[in-house]
């Protein structure tokens, strides 16, 4: 789902744009590798995990005249990676670099059910996937907490309150915008929004890295590093931006990003998604 890119943006692990889209290579070249080292021994952190999972609380808002109807959703996908090898997420100031292996068993974390909202949602674990929840409308209000809970199976029970962030409009860089500079910082600036503001500048090559960066809303602004975008490869990508409610919960070897989110929104009033070319 390209066109409302919350997974790498949102998760703790998997590709930029979708669980599904594709694993993400660990032959990353000379000059990638150099970039990650680099960045490691400055003044990063680097953590590596084998299980990881990924749940979104969505609520696909539009401001725009003729924009698609409103929607609400929620997924969850549980990565068992452990033959696979680990991911990596290297950290730098606001910002992630996600690297993993071949993608591993999307396992059971048991029944998931989610409150909070105009109606209930439950997730269950059937033939190695999760089902989805879907709602015509807004389902989960502004400010609301969203608590979620699962029952657990092979990955632990496990439980989290989320809480709904409200949208911001994004004003920097301008969604007319066509290049991205890997040599120079990328400076975002919008109004409005509650609790982080997430951006994702991406290659749409599978094989590449993944950039997420996390900034209070209430700030304003925030700036992806060029010491940061140094390592996607040129070439065809793309910048969007979501607002979020992103947690992380720990339990039993496993590494789950829990997030509420809503799109951020261009001037026009449709998500914030510019496809530019890197260079």
């Amino acid at each position: 789902m390209r066109n409302f890119s919350l997974l790498l943006l949102l998760s703790a692990c998997g590709p930029p744009t979708s669980q599904t889209d594709g694993p993400i290579a660990t032959d990353l070249g000379e000059d990638l590798s150099v970039a990650l080292q680099d960045l490691a021994t400055a003044d990063a952190d680097v953590i590596m995990f084998s299980r990881s999972g990924v749940f979104n609380v969505i609520d696909s808002i539009t401001r725009a005249d003729g924009g698609p109807p409103e929607s609400s959703h929620a997924t969850a996908q549980f990565d068992d990676g452990l033959d696979a090898g680990a991911c990596t997420i290297t950290r730098v100031g606001a910002c992630e670099i996600r690297l993993c292996p071949a993608v591993g068993v999307n396992a059971d974390s048991g029944v998931i059910t989610v409150g909070g909202g105009a109606q209930p949602a439950t997730l269950s674990y059937a033939g190695g996937n999760y089902s989805f929840a879907s709602f015509a409308g807004l389902n989960w209000p502004v400010g609301g907490a969203i608590p979620v809970s699962a029952t657990g199976a092979t990955v632990p029970a496990w439980s989290v309150t989320l809480h709904m962030p409200d949208t911001a409009t994004m004003t920097a860089p301008p969604a007319s915008t066509t290049t991205v500079s890997r040599g120079s910082d990328l400076a975002f600036a919008w109004t409005g929004g509650t609790q982080l503001v997430a951006v994702v500048v991406a290659s749409f090559d599978n094989t590449a890295p993944a950039i997420t960066c996390r900034f209070p809303a209430g700030a304003g602004s925030g700036t992806v590093p060029a010491s940061v975008l140094a390592v996607l490869p040129t070439g065809s990508g793309y910048m969007t931006a979501n607002v979020v409610d992103h947690q992380v919960v720990t339990v039993g070897g496993w590494n789950i990003a829990a997030v509420a989110a809503v799109p951020a929104l261009d001037a026009l009033g449709t998500h914030y998604t510019v496809n530019v070319t890197i260079n």
